[in-house]
């Protein structure tokens, strides 16, 4: 019998495989190879007679933007009102009486951003004196610097969204090490309030702004990081250690006691610059800031103005006067940057300041108010005939309430142009048309027919009171504003 031959491939293909082999022996992996290939040879295992393989479920895709559900066995109330927990309601004595307790324990700590501030605890016997370290941040407050309480006093205290109600002292000065630098903090007197500094000791570079905030944000930005700071944080305002210090070794009685229960301490006499910005404040658009800005500039007319006549005065002489305060709100780096950078400053704000100071409408379209005088003069079209005899006396019985009424509606007209014009040409045009004149009737007898209107003649009684009406809104929001500006500098 003739044995077959073995090719050369299949004689190097045996060699390989062998020493292959004898490499798995040496690593010890033979072993695990033979389970695997008879596990690989086993016959395959058959289900049973019924049992059938369960379709696959379907994961369930959230919508974009939606948090997943859970299970209604999951839920369970965050909140149990007195009943499901077993306690009987109180009654109207005694709930007052809890209110004022829980009053009297939270002092009257301001809601900051849906929080309460901290109450400053102060522990007897304790001194605390500069330097000393935050080890929390890694801040060492070398100086504790003075409470100032001269112009713009209330400026140097916290705003309502701090932890702590505290004073900024100037003179305040201390130092932290941050992205691979140690930097000075410091605090300054500025024009109008304090000013934050934060120095690079090995640069030199100085980072300044009106807010803790800001400077660190600087830093931030010049190291583009792409990370956000807490000012205060990083000045060491947001330590009790350093509250408990400013508190033992500068406050007065009555600072004590406002920065311990949170109040807001009441200035003393304001100076004539604060005068002037509480009643630059009553104007509408007008912020604190801004109207800070404008009681100190000396760029509007060459000095600076007393009072909002003083700055209506000069606004109101000229249309070039008006536009100078237009620029100047709106691109003078005297006015804060972030105001500026407000896209509704520009559009919509400073126009609306404008016309308040001078009277001018310098912003596009109709100035504000307009449709509403124009609603005054055109009610259910016979609204110009009404306006035409109003301004003539000649109009219903019923006469305005008050002088304010009479200077809007004159107001109004002026805006758009003069309306007792505009109302006889209208009336002439509609007579060279052949159209009786708003307001009209045929004389008794007369041949001509009137025209079918589909519209209901004009119910003239009603315009005396909308105006009222709205006059009166003026009004309110104008005490409503002062209102507010009053307890912004009280």
């Amino acid at each position: 019998m003739v044995q077959p031959q073995v090719s050369q491939y299949e004689l190097q293909r045996a060699q390989r495989i062998a020493e292959n082999r004898r490499k798995m022996e040496e690593v010890g992996l033979v072993e695990a190879s033979r389970k695997f290939t008879s596990a690989a040879a086993a016959p395959p295992v058959a289900l049973e007679a019924g049992a059938e393989r369960q379709p696959r479920k379907k994961r369930r895709v959230q919508p974009f933007g939606c948090l997943p559900q859970a299970a209604p066995a999951d839920l369970e109330p965050t909140r149990l009102s007195r009943r499901l927990r077993g306690e009987t309601a109180l009654d109207q004595e005694a709930a007052e009486a809890e209110a004022r307790a829980e009053v009297e324990a939270e002092g009257s700590a301001r809601a900051r951003r849906g929080l309460t501030r901290k109450r400053l605890a102060l522990e007897e016997g304790q001194q605390l004196a500069a330097p000393f370290s935050l080890w929390s941040i890694g801040v060492t407050v070398w100086e504790l610097g003075s409470v100032h309480r001269g112009a713009w006093a209330h400026r140097y205290w916290s705003s309502p969204g701090c932890l702590y109600h505290h004073a900024y002292p100037v003179g305040y000065r201390a130092t932290k090490v941050q992205f691979g630098c140690t930097y000075e903090m410091r605090i300054e007197e500025g024009p109008a309030g304090p000013l934050f500094k934060v120095i690079d000791q090995d640069s030199g570079a100085v980072f300044a702004g009106s807010s803790p905030t800001k400077p660190w944000t600087d830093v931030c930005v010049a190291h583009r990081t792409g990370q956000r700071i807490s000012g205060p944080l990083f000045f060491g305002f947001s330590d009790p250690l350093t509250q408990r210090a400013i508190a033992a070794n500068l406050y007065s009685q009555e600072e004590l006691r406002a920065a311990l229960q949170g109040e807001k301490l009441e200035s003393a006499a304001a100076t004539p610059e604060e005068q002037a910005a509480q009643e630059f404040c009553g104007v509408e658009g007008v912020g604190e800031a801004t109207a800070i800005v404008l009681a100190r500039t000396t760029a509007l007319g060459g000095s600076r103005h007393a009072g909002l006549e003083s700055l209506r005065g000069w606004a109101s002489a000229s249309e070039e006067n008006a536009r100078a305060l237009s620029a100047y709100l709106a691109g003078s780096e005297e006015v804060p940057e972030s105001t500026r950078r407000w896209p509704a400053w520009r559009q919509r704000l400073v126009p609306k300041i404008v016309l308040a100071v001078s009277g001018r409408w310098l912003g596009s379209g109709a100035p504000p108010g307009a449709a509403e005088g124009a609603g005054k003069r055109s009610i259910e079209g016979g609204g110009v005939a009404f306006a035409v005899a109003q301004r003539a006396g000649s109009g219903p019985s019923e006469e305005p309430a008050a002088g304010g009424e009479q200077e809007a509606a004159a107001h109004g007209s002026g805006q758009l142009g003069g309306g007792s014009e505009e109302a006889s040409a209208g009336t002439s045009r509609q007579a060279e048309a052949g159209r009786p004149a708003a307001g009209s009737h045929p004389a008794p007898g007369s041949s001509e027919a009137p025209a079918k209107e589909n519209k209901q003649p004009p119910n003239l009684a009603k315009a005396p009171a909308i105006a009222s009406a709205a006059a009166a809104a003026g009004l309110q929001r104008g005490i409503q504003r002062k209102r507010s500006c009053k307890s912004k500098w009280s």
